[in-house]
């Protein structure tokens, strides 16, 4: 016969072991048994700009809704989205200018969600010594910007807040990579470029450079696309995505500092930037009127400045792909339908 004695230590024991194994018990819940669906997915690796997509890789949220996630890192946005519209990637994410110049070129792009927005993350680095203290001073001033980004759709907009056109400036065709020595050897008297490369050479130049922008002209967003046919058919995949994105964006609300870390070990970034850079942007998944209209403003331009062959704008609406996100979680899509 068990004392009350016994019978307590043996209760105690259960209740030890139960909260030893409790936790393992939900882990193992939340991930999807069975062979794990492939997807691969075109990131940026020097931006912070993709938080979501490395927090949700390097915490195991891809691999808890059942996926087998491959991450290619490339230098900027432009070039992930080359990259999967060339087959070589499922999914791409970039700036959404680069997204309205493949829609215009004709290509049946579907945009998922935004995973990022800030109205600071583009800036006109500005020689002190050229004179450079407002837009209007621009006129005549020799400006490197990366063609087909949202470098040169906000230089664009400094110009027009400015009074000035591009025939007013001479523009130089820089990658972000050669825009430092440009500055370095004097070839250009400002850059128009996005963080991290703006912050980075802020760093460098110190007090000899002062960045300029307006947060009323522009809200830039970082976008996750694929092609049509693809988010048509992969629905149950992408809906897999946007849960673990959802769960990254969850992760970064409650635990910045962890997430700063990770960052930092994950893609080698500079502690000091991410510091620095971190309160600008908005971690946010979501499909809302706001990225339409700025893609419709953008093509506006594209067209005004022969960027693209097309003199009509489609139905941009027809490219926003809001299913996948509106399953993982309703309250992010917010769009006129």
């Amino acid at each position: 016969m068990m004392t009350p004695l016994l019978k307590r230590a043996l209760c105690l024991a259960l209740l030890v072991l139960s909260m030893i194994l409790l936790p393992a018990c939900e882990k193992k819940s939340t991930e999807i048994s069975g062979p794990r669906e492939k997807v691969s997915i075109a990131a940026v690796k020097n931006q912070i700009s993709t938080a979501l997509i490395v927090i949700a890789d390097q915490n195991g949220y891809f691999i808890e809704e059942g996926l087998d996630a491959t991450i290619q890192l490339h230098t900027y946005g432009k070039l992930a989205m080359e990259t999967m519209l060339s087959g070589k990637a499922d999914l791409a994410t970039s700036a959404e200018t680069p997204v309205m110049l493949a829609i215009m070129a004709g290509e049946k792009l579907a945009v998922l969600a935004t995973i990022e927005s800030s109205k600071e993350n583009e800036g006109l680095l500005v020689k002190k010594s050229s004179g450079i203290k407002t837009f209007s001073d621009l006129r005549g001033k020799r400006i490197g910007v990366t063609p087909g980004t949202s470098g040169e759709f906000f230089l664009d907009t400094m110009l027009t807040s400015g009074g000035l056109r591009q025939e007013d400036v001479l523009i130089l065709s820089l990658a972000p990579k050669e825009m430092p020595e440009a500055m370095r050897s004097n070839r250009v008297d400002a850059v128009a470029v996005w963080n991290f490369p703006l912050q980075e050479m802020k760093n460098e130049f110190g007090d000899q450079v002062i960045i300029l922008r307006d947060q009323t002209l522009y809200t830039s967003f970082f976008c996750l696309s694929t092609h049509q046919d693809y988010a048509r058919t992969r629905k149950d995949l992408l809906i897999k995505v946007m849960r673990a994105l959802v769960k990254a964006e969850d992760f970064i609300k409650d635990n910045p500092e962890q997430a700063r870390r990770l960052l930092k070990t994950s893609l080698g970034l500079n502690e000091q930037l991410i510091s620095q850079l971190w309160p600008i942007y908005s971690f946010k998944v979501s499909l809302n009127q706001s990225l339409l209209i700025i893609l419709e403003d953008e093509a506006h331009w594209a067209i005004n400045r022969n960027l693209v062959p097309a003199t009509q704008i489609p139905n941009i609406a027809e490219y926003l792909y809001p299913d996948a996100l509106s399953a993982a979680r309703p309250a992010a899509v917010r769009l006129i339908r």
